[in-house]
C-alpha cells in the first residue's frame, strides 16, 4: 500500500484542463489562472523544468511569491546554458521561460510549508529573447507552426508509454542473469529460479519471459502502482485510455487518449516519466525505461499514434478507401518509412536501445509498413469507432526525447505529404519470416544494428540536420560518439563470463 494515500481532485483536473484549451476559455489570462489555482492549493515552492538535448529533465525552484507577486512569468529565470550543453562557456546565460498551461500541483509532500508545483518552460536566448533553436520544447513548438503554415489545424498523438518495474538496480540485474544465462530459457532448475527471484519480487508466483500480457492481479502486483499513477496524470489534464502489465516479466503500458497538439503530447510524456518514480517511491518500486533491461524478455518500446487535422478533421481518414486510409495517409507513411533510418539515433539514441530491435520480439526491424500488423515498422491499427483512423510508428523507445522524436515524425510525413512519397504495398504476414530474396523484391530495408551504424547514417542526412538546426546536430553527433568510445575500451562482466579462462 501506498505510504502517502493520493485522491483524485476533480475541481482541479477541471482548472488544468482549461489551462490546456480543452474546456471553454475562462475571462482570464493564463497567467491570472495559473496564480489562482497556486493561491488555492497553497502552493510553497515552484519548479521550472525543460530537458536537455537528450530528453533528461532539468529544474530549480523559485518560491510562489516571485510568480504571484513578481515577474518570474513574464521574464523566466536565467541559468548557466553551458552546463547542459547548450552554449559555450564564455556566452553561456539563458533563460527559463515558464509556460503557464503545463502548470501541476505535485501532491506527494503531507508538509504544507514543502507544497510544490511545476511548470514546464522554453528556453530563451537571454539577448534576442526568442526561442532557443536548440531547445527541444521549442523545436516542437517550431513544427506546430509549420503544420500551421501548411494549412493544418494541427496533429493529435497518442503515446504508448512501456517500461519495466523493479525493486531494485540490483534486482534486475540478477533476473538478468537468472533468466539469461547459456540460453534463452532460462539459467536454472524449477528449484533455483523461485529461489533467486522470490527476495525480489515478495510473492511466489513467477512470471516467465515473454509470458505476462493482461495478467490480472496478484500474478500482476503492481497495478495498484499503476492506477495511482494514471489517477495522477488524469488530474493534472492528460486523459489516459487503459494499463496493463505487458509481455515482459515485470513489464507495464500505460496509453494515453490522443492529446491535441505536438508540444503538449511531449509535455505528457515528460511529465508522466517524472511522476512515475515520484509515484514509485510509495511502493519501494523503481521503475525503468531503459529499452532493453532482461536478455531473454521483450523490450519497451515508446509507439506514437497520429493523425492530422485539417478543417477539424482527420485527413487521414477516407470512407472510399477500403481500408479508409486516405492517400494523404498513405504519403505520411511515406515520409516516415523514408526517413526512419536517418532519425534511429534519435528514435534509438542509446547503445541498449539496439538490443530491443532484433526479431522475435515483438520490435520493428525492418522498414516497412501494414495494416494490423505488429511486425512492420509502421502500422494502421484497427480503428476503434467509426470515422477514425491513426498511423502508429513503432520505431522509438523510451529512452527518446520526445520533442525531438514527435516533431521527427511530423515533419517525415510532412515531407510524405509534400513530396507525394509512395510508401509502396502493405505488408501481409510477419516481415521478420520474409527471405532475403523477398525482401529485395519488396524493397525492404533493415534498420541500424547499431547506435555506430545509426550515427553514421545521420551524419549525412538534411532531413535531420534542418528539424534540429545545426548547432543541436553537431552536438548530438559529438556526444553520442563519446558515448561509443567510452563502451568500446568497457571491459564487461560478458566478457569475463566467456574468454576468462581463454
Amino acid at each position: 500500500m501506498p505510504r502517502t494515500p493520493y485522491e483524485f481532485n476533480p475541481n482541479i483536473f477541471i482548472q488544468f484542463k482549461i489551462l490546456r484549451g480543452h474546456e471553454e476559455e475562462s475571462s482570464l489570462t493564463n497567467i491570472e489562472q495559473a496564480n489562482d489555482i497556486l493561491r488555492k492549493e497553497n502552493v510553497k515552492w515552484v519548479e521550472l523544468q525543460f530537458t536537455d538535448v537528450f530528453g533528461q529533465l532539468r529544474c530549480v525552484f523559485l518560491p510562489v511569491r516571485k510568480f504571484i507577486e513578481g515577474r518570474t512569468w513574464e521574464n523566466g529565470v536565467n541559468f548557466d546554458g553551458s552546463s547542459i550543453g547548450f552554449l559555450t562557456t564564455e556566452d553561456s546565460d539563458m533563460n527559463a521561460f515558464p509556460d503557464p498551461e503545463t502548470l501541476v500541483v505535485l501532491p506527494f509532500s503531507p508538509d504544507p510549508a514543502k507544497k510544490t508545483a511545476l511548470v514546464l518552460c522554453y528556453v530563451k536566448d537571454v539577448t534576442t529573447k526568442q526561442n532557443f533553436p536548440g531547445d527541444p520544447r521549442s523545436i516542437s513548438k517550431n513544427t506546430e507552426e509549420i503544420l500551421r503554415d501548411q494549412g493544418f489545424d494541427g496533429i493529435n498523438t497518442l503515446s504508448e508509454m512501456e517500461f519495466f518495474v523493479f525493486k531494485s538496480l540490483e534486482a534486475a540485474q540478477i533476473e538478468n542473469d537468472v533468466w539469461g544465462m547459456d540460453s534463452n530459457i532460462g539459467g536454472g532448475s524449477l528449484k533455483v529460479i523461485p529461489t533467486l527471484i522470490k527476495p525480489l519480487v515478495n510473492h511466489d508466483y513467477i512470471i516467465k519471459p515473454k509470458q505476462g500480457y493482461f495478467l490480472a492481479p496478484p500474478m500482476d502486483r503492481v497495478s495498484g502502482y499503476r492506477s495511482q499513477l494514471c489517477n495522477l496524470m488524469e488530474e493534472f489534464g492528460y486523459p489516459i485510455k487503459y494499463h496493463h502489465h505487458e509481455n515482459g516479466n515485470g513489464q507495464h503500458e500505460i496509453e494515453f487518449e490522443f492529446i491535441p497538439g505536438l508540444t503538449a503530447s511531449s509535455d505528457a510524456v515528460i511529465l508522466f516519466k517524472q511522476m512515475s518514480r515520484l509515484v514509485s517511491n510509495d511502493y519501494d518500486f523503481v521503475p525503468t525505461f531503459m529499452p532493453k533491461p532482461l536478455f531473454a524478455d521483450l523490450g519497451s518500446g515508446q509507439h506514437a499514434h497520429q493523425y492530422l487535422v485539417e478543417n477539424g478533421e482527420n485527413i487521414f481518414f477516407d470512407p472510399d478507401e477500403p481500408d479508409h486510409l486516405s492517400q494523404t495517409g498513405r504519403y505520411y507513411i511515406g515520409g516516415i518509412l523514408e526517413y526512419a533510418k536517418d532519425m534511429t539515433p534519435l528514435t534509438n539514441p542509446i547503445i541498449n536501445s539496439y538490443k530491443r530491435l532484433v526479431p522475435e520480439f515483438e520490435a520493428p526491424v525492418f522498414i516497412s509498413w501494414s495494416f494490423r500488423n505488429r511486425t512492420a515498422l509502421v502500422r494502421v491499427a484497427a480503428p476503434t469507432h467509426k470515422e477514425h483512423i491513426d498511423i502508429e510508428a513503432r520505431q522509438a523507445d523510451p529512452a527518446c526525447n520526445p520533442y525531438l522524436v514527435y516533431s521527427l515524425y511530423t515533419r517525415a510525413g510532412l515531407l510524405g505529404i509534400k513530396n507525394k512519397i509512395d510508401p509502396g504495398d502493405p505488408v501481409v504476414g510477419d516481415v521478420t519470416k520474409l527471405t532475403k530474396r523477398e525482401m529485395r523484391q519488396k524493397g525492404i530495408e533493415h534498420l541500424p544494428t547499431t547506435l555506430e551504424e545509426a550515427l553514421e547514417i545521420m551524419e549525412t542526412s538534411d532531413f535531420v540536420r534542418d528539424v534540429l538546426g545545426s548547432s543541436m546536430f553537431d552536438y548530438y553527433l559529438e556526444k553520442k560518439h563519446e558515448e561509443l568510445f567510452s563502451i568500446r575500451i568497457y571491459v564487461s562482466p560478458w566478457e569475463h563470463y566467456m574468454y576468462f579462462n581463454i
